[in-house]
């Protein structure tokens, strides 16, 4: 049984409703180590508007250097298969569909089939569910299947685009930026407490109205410092959108034929698609990183110095909480696809359809409606499960952080007095209480830029 993880990365998503034959192929080839292979091979495949048979899919594998055949398979013969085999499938619209099978497991009593859907992304189904969508029984399987690991995909030029894109002074600004801001919070506290801590009455007046200039100047530099923090994360922002876009232009245009697999121009457009969602996680990882993220790190070194015990349970916390984000992601990730394929699948069908509509009768036109409403409740359902999901996510780990705090809130007590001062206590259950505020904010920005990784690696195979 392969690991999720694995099979993750011999993903290769279709470009069009028609092209989860060649996608499927992809996969293969990225299962045997010949992702180089993969653009090439999609450029000169040619699909028509009704996809691929499986002896065309076995014809083109054959081809391509594999031992493969077309056989009919029973269920109780899958579970027991251990390599790669695409099955001929229907999918949610009823409509013929290749996905890639990669083994079973069983979880709980029951049977769960490793899948990888072109349209999509990798999934667990029961057996019943794949049952029921399997009904042909059909399938291409391989013979003789060489397995190396799927590591053809080059992101080194992400990386080497994302360090020269803005000098180091701009990268060390932000979280000296932040942690100015944290130290003129600690400011206002610190003058509000003093202000505080006697009677108005027992003050001079010189000093009643020094205390709110002083408020004044504090709370005006720290505002000051959030406005040139965002004025450089938006001139980091537009470099990185220039740098991406500029670079896809440049492929596209500086290579003929690159890229260009239907008149439609699909791989045009996931190229595009692709481009923006590596944009948006470079500058959501950006603007995470040296605004929370130094924010989590300067929190963590407080506690250390403060309350080294407290700082534990807030490590151990952060650690449990990567720990279920990672383990969630691949659900959330299939979530996700499954949405945009549900919005894909409702845009393609009714901008296909619109001009039949008006030569239609009566009955056929109810019927095409029906058929269009279903898709579009299809997308909205997504959506409510991608809420869900996230949801019931946040919940979890706010939950997880409420034991935390409370945790160092009560071992802060019982050392009150003893081996604690009170403003030390107070510091630190307020540092606990923000790195629970800010984690579930952290997650939902993990999800963007796993999804602009797993974008890249698409980019990387269409676009080598």
């Amino acid at each position: 049984m392969f690991k999720i993880s694995t099979v993750r990365k011999a993903f290769v998503r279709q470009l069009s409703t028609f092209d989860c034959g060649p996608a499927c192929l992809s996969m293969i080839l990225n299962y045997a180590g010949r992702g180089s292979e993969i653009a090439a091979f999609r450029n000169r495949v040619v699909v028509s508007d009704f996809g691929m048979s499986l002896f065309e899919m076995a014809n083109q594998a054959k081809f391509l250097g594999f031992e493969c055949r077309c056989v009919e398979m029973s269920l109780n013969y899958l579970k027991n298969l251990r390599k790669p085999i695409i099955l001929h499938v229907l999918n949610q619209h009823k409509e013929y569909h290749y996905l890639v099978c990669f083994g079973s497991r069983t979880k709980k009593g029951k049977v769960e089939f490793l899948l990888s859907d072109p349209a999509r992304q990798v999934f667990y189904c029961d057996e019943n569910q794949l049952d029921a969508m399997w009904e042909s029984k059909a399938a291409l399987y391989f013979d003789n299947l060489p397995h190396q690991p799927a590591n053809n995909f080059k992101l080194k030029w992400i990386w080497k685009s994302f360090r020269n894109l803005v000098p180091t002074a701009l990268w060390c600004s932000i979280p000296l930026i932040n942690i100015g801001a944290l130290f003129c919070g600690i400011a206002i506290t610190w003058t509000l407490q003093q202000g505080l801590k006697d009677s108005p009455m027992n003050k001079s007046m010189s000093y009643l109205i020094a205390l709110p200039i002083l408020l004044l100047i504090i709370s005006m530099f720290k505002s000051l410092l959030g406005f040139v923090r965002q004025l450089i994360l938006l001139k980091i922002n537009t470099r990185i959108s220039l740098e991406f876009t500029s670079r896809f232009i440049e492929n596209i245009l500086g290579q003929p034929g690159c890229g260009i697999i239907d008149s439609n121009f699909t791989n045009l457009k996931q190229g595009l698609n692709d481009t923006h969602k590596i944009q948006t996680g470079l500058a959501t990882f950006v603007s995470c990183m040296f605004t929370e993220g130094s924010f989590l790190f300067s929190a963590l070194v407080l506690l250390a110095y403060f309350f080294p015990l407290g700082c534990f349970f807030v490590v151990l916390y952060i650690l449990v909480s990567v720990f279920l984000i990672i383990k969630d992601y691949p659900k959330a990730s299939y979530l996700y696809a499954e949405r945009h394929d549900a919005f894909a699948n409702a845009r393609q069908k009714i901008i296909a359809e619109i001009p039949l509509l008006n030569k239609s009768d009566s009955a056929t036109k109810s019927e095409k409606i029906i058929a269009h409403q279903n898709l579009h409740e299809c997308y909205i359902y997504s959506e409510s499960k991608i809420g869900m999901v996230t949801v019931r996510q946040n919940l979890l780990l706010e939950c997880i952080g409420n034991c935390m705090v409370i945790a160092v809130f009560t071992i802060g007590l019982l050392r009150l007095e003893k081996s604690m001062d009170y403003t030390t206590f107070m510091i630190s259950v307020v540092l606990a209480y923000l790195v629970n505020s800010i984690l579930p904010r952290l997650s939902a920005s993990y999800f963007i830029v796993a999804e602009a990784v797993d974008s890249a690696l698409q980019h990387s195979i269409n676009f080598p």
